[in-house]
Formats: C-alpha cells, sequence, structure tokens
C-alpha cells in the first residue's frame, strides 16, 4: 500500500473508513488532500468567496471556481449571492463540516448583514497568513471559539453590560505565538457608548499583550481614542492596571483619503 499524505490520514480518520465525498482518478490522494485543506480554510468564518480562496491557495479564480463548483455537486458547500453581480459567499454544510470533523453550523450565516465585515476578515487573515513567520498563528474567531469548546485555553474576553451580565467576546483574529497574542477588532460599524466603553475596558485588563482595532471612520477612531483614556483612567481609579495595549489605525483597505483623516485624528 502507497504512502499516505497526512491530509489523506485525516480524512479516513474523520470518515471512519468511509470513502471520502469528492471521488476522482489516479490523482484522489493528493485532491483529497487539496479538498481538506480548502474546506478547513472555508470552515475557519462564516464564508468566503472564490476571489479569496484563489488568493489564499495561490490559484487562478477559474480553478478556485471549479473546485469550488465541485465540491458544491457533492453537498459540501454552498453559495448564495443577492443579485447576479455580487460575488458568491461559499460556507460549507452540515455535511461538509463533519466530512473535515467540524461542529455543523446551527443556523446559516446572516450574509447580507455580515457580508462587509466578514470578507475584510477574511482578506485580512489572508494577508497575515501569507505573510507570517514559521511559529506565528493566526486564529480566527471560529477557531477561538472551537479551541475553548475543547477546553485548549481561553481565547475571548468577558464583558459586563449595565445590568451586570457578563458575555464573551471573541476577537476577530488573534495574531502570535503562546508568549506574545495580538487581538484584532475590525470596527466598521458605530456601537453604542455602553457597550463600546465595555469592550475596550475589557481588552486593557485582558491577558492579551495587545489589541489593534482597525478602522474605516474618522469619527470612529476619535471615539475610541477618547473611550481608551476615559477606561484606563476608571480602571486605575478601581486599582486594576490596564496591562493591554490598545493601539487604534485606519483598515488598510480604507481610500487613501480617509486614512489620513484617521491619521489626523489620531495625532
Amino acid at each position: 500500500m502507497g504512502q499516505q499524505t497526512t491530509g489523506q490520514r485525516k480524512i479516513d480518520a474523520v470518515l471512519a473508513g468511509q470513502r471520502w465525498p469528492v471521488v476522482r482518478g489516479r490523482r484522489d490522494a493528493v485532491e483529497a488532500e487539496r479538498d481538506w485543506r480548502w474546506l478547513q480554510f472555508v470552515g475557519r468564518f462564516r464564508f468566503v468567496t472564490t476571489d479569496l480562496l484563489a488568493v489564499r491557495f495561490g490559484v487562478s479564480g477559474r480553478r478556485a471556481r471549479a473546485r469550488v463548483s465541485r465540491l458544491e455537486s457533492h453537498g459540501l458547500l454552498v453559495g448564495v449571492r443577492d443579485h447576479v453581480s455580487q460575488s458568491r459567499a461559499i460556507y460549507l454544510t452540515p455535511k461538509g463540516a463533519r466530512s473535515i470533523g467540524r461542529r455543523p453550523r446551527r443556523k446559516a450565516p446572516r450574509v447580507a448583514v455580515q457580508r462587509e465585515h466578514e470578507l475584510a476578515v477574511v482578506a485580512l487573515a489572508i494577508d497575515l497568513e501569507l505573510a507570517a513567520s514559521p511559529g506565528i498563528e493566526i486564529l480566527t474567531e471560529r477557531d477561538c471559539r472551537g479551541r475553548e469548546a475543547d477546553g485548549l485555553g481561553r481565547h475571548s474576553i468577558d464583558l459586563i453590560d449595565d445590568r451586570g451580565m457578563t458575555s464573551r467576546r471573541w476577537p476577530d483574529l488573534i495574531v502570535g505565538s503562546d508568549q506574545r497574542r495580538v487581538a484584532i477588532e475590525i470596527e466598521f460599524a458605530s456601537k453604542a457608548a455602553s457597550r463600546l466603553a465595555s469592550i475596550v475596558a475589557s481588552y486593557l485588563a485582558s491577558s492579551l499583550a495587545e489589541v489593534r482595532f482597525l478602522v474605516a471612520s474618522p469619527a470612529l477612531a476619535a471615539r475610541l481614542q477618547r473611550t481608551r483614556t476615559i477606561q484606563r483612567g476608571r480602571l486605575i481609579n478601581q486599582r486594576i492596571t490596564p496591562t493591554t495595549t490598545m493601539t487604534i489605525a485606519a483598515w488598510p483597505g480604507a481610500p487613501d483619503h480617509v486614512r489620513d483623516q484617521i491619521a489626523l485624528r489620531l495625532r
């Protein structure tokens, strides 16, 4: 028997000896490994697009669309869009999630509501992963939730609302290693003052080395800067030492004139 690839061994373990859902010819093991990697990547986000998959795996848009189409035909992926000129949002079906050992999602993602923010997270994660040095890990929100559920450490912060109720918040991304972890929050929409204050205060008092807020609005950048100053002072008054550095910067995809305005607000 030929030597199995790592991906094929993982697939066999998940499927308990059953055949991989996508049937191919002589290159079955190689293609199964690639299918596994693509499905694993898709499963780390609410949804992706074929264009982003092409960038992540270094293939043409045509080849990305062909692989996604094959995986869709076997019920492993599904794609939706609001109109024909829009790129389809691609995500795992319950069958696709089970085929790679992930927990199926309880509900379909709210693509219309989450589209701009989620695709910005995916694009940034791709940029970071392609540029990361060995030993540096990029965790998505779904990665963080999965690790906590599996008892693999804390990857969230506690928020306390106006009623004193505690909830958990997972960053959009966590970048780093066991020695130094940096949370990344992409903020496009304005939040209520009380919620923004709770998020900032919780990050300042967390065990993370740093949290970076990436914004596309000069006004939101200024709000975050004021909130950071106020919440840092309140923590000190409560004899809580703010140990996490909080950085505010322009979202890399923002237009140049917006990035310049954000830089001016943050001086």
